[in-house]
């Protein structure tokens, strides 16, 4: 058995897709190449990695998979151009489809270009058990996510309340998914995870809590429907560069493409 090798295409040279890509073997990987529009990116060790500027640059390109990694407005500037020119899309900043317009960019653009959006399971279990539940249909669908105060500091709950001097749980937000996604874009990615497998965005109901308690992300979904009920607890390590995100996402991004890849990609 042998494996083709493939190119991959990163959108955005930050910390997550620095992660990424150092998290891939060379073993069946050809090339990599990151769209990255900044003057001076920062990429990773062990390279050479190509250098595309343009939309039109990486569709010259031809990778065999591309992989967003570069926050909500690459999501929206990027993402449904590249699926409308056929690429598929591995998409790590979900938060960003709360935006009902978007939504239905994307979907145009899938259609158009027969490509599909893979959206990862992030920094949250169950998400499988979730999906096969709404098919019979769910009444209700509840997430909790608690964080340690220094996890919101740069969002509008840091210009609500004095994260520093919490001594207790506090509750910086409660409303649909929909409004968790777009209040907090660099922490609610989760929420965003479950109302797409779940019921919806405007229907996914959301807790957001900063607890000085805890050291981990906590995540909590509850789910009710025709087939039962649903918990699912999740506690993570925060990624040592970031602790608006769970370290667990950057795995779920890695685990994804190279499931996806290699599943695709397998010859005999």
């Amino acid at each position: 058995m042998s494996i083709r090798r493939f190119r991959i295409a990163v959108i955005g040279a930050g910390a997550i897709g620095r992660n990424f890509v150092g998290s891939l073997t060379k073993d069946y990987v050809d090339e990599i190449a990151f769209l990255d529009r900044r003057e001076t990116p920062d990429f990773p060790e062990g390279g050479p990695y190509g250098r595309l500027r343009r939309i039109d640059e990486l569709v010259a390109w031809r990778p065999d998979v591309v992989v967003e990694c570069a926050g909500h407005h690459a999501v929206s500037s990027v993402v449904p151009q590249v699926l409308r020119e056929g690429f598929d899309v591995v998409l790590s900043s979900i938060g960003a489809l709360a935006d009902r317009q978007l939504r239905r960019a994307v979907s145009e653009a899938t259609a158009v270009g027969g490509s599909r959006l893979i959206p990862i399971a992030g920094a949250v279990g169950g998400i499988d058990a979730l999906s096969a539940a709404a098919r019979s249909g769910l009444s209700e669908v509840r997430y909790t996510g608690r964080k340690p105060p220094k996890a919101w500091h740069g969002t509008a709950a840091a210009q609500e309340i004095d994260l520093d001097v919490l001594t207790s749980p506090t509750v910086i937000f409660t409303g649909t998914a929909e409004q968790a996604a777009l209040k907090y874009p660099q922490n609610a990615n989760v929420a965003a995870t479950i109302a797409l497998h779940g019921v919806g965005f405007e229907k996914t109901t959301v807790t957001l809590i900063a607890d000085p308690t805890v050291r981990l992300n906590c995540h909590e979904i509850y789910a009710k429907g025709r087939s039962g009920e649903l918990r699912v607890n999740t506690s993570n390590e925060p990624s040592p560069e970031n602790p608006k995100t769970s370290w667990l996402a950057a795995l779920s991004l890695q685990a994804t493409v190279v499931d996806k890849l290699l599943g695709m990609h397998l010859e005999t």
